[in-house]
């Protein structure tokens, strides 16, 4: 067996997350149906980061994250993939040590999707995460985000 060097790390890192992108969930919207995605936990020797850029298919557009906590990923869907900031991130849950996981996540859109791309993000987050209620809120003059427990009670901003 061959040790795993940089090269081969990455290349191991993207057949792992195309594997991933074949994944369906029942109860897609159309949006979702005609992208290409998928999520995997953590991957060991890749830094946290996210980015938006072209993806291997003609015209697409891709986001991927690598290593990012699930309200890291809220914040770049919600936000459009502008850079919300985690000080800027309220929790309103029972256990927000749970949110500490990280997760990798790649989002293929096609040419006339690419405007949809991040509330098709969005989306998907919810679908894999039911447990968790995002939103964009505005506190205090400025514009944060919120992650509740859905426990079926209304949370009213401050």
């Amino acid at each position: 067996m061959y040790p795993l060097n940089n090269m081969n790390k990455h290349f191991f890192l993207i057949l792992t997350t195309l594997a991933f992108l074949s994944f369906n969930m029942k109860g897609q919207t159309k949006f979702i149906e005609r992208c290409k995605w998928g999520t995997s936990g953590f991957h060991a020797g890749y830094k946290s980061f996210c980015k938006v850029t072209s993806s291997r298919v003609l015209g697409w557009t891709r986001v991927i994250a690598y290593n990012r906590t699930l309200p890291e990923l809220y914040a770049m869907a919600l936000s459009s993939g502008k850079n919300l900031g985690v000080s800027k991130i309220l929790f309103e849950i029972k256990e927000p040590q749970k949110l500490s996981a990280k997760y990798c996540f790649e989002l293929h859109t096609p040419p006339d999707l690419i405007r949809e791309m991040f509330p098709i993000m969005v989306q998907i987050l919810d679908n894999q995460h039911p447990e968790y209620i995002s939103s964009l809120i505005e506190r205090d003059g400025k514009t944060v985000l919120l992650i509740t427990d859905n426990l079926g009670y209304d949370i009213i901003p401050k």
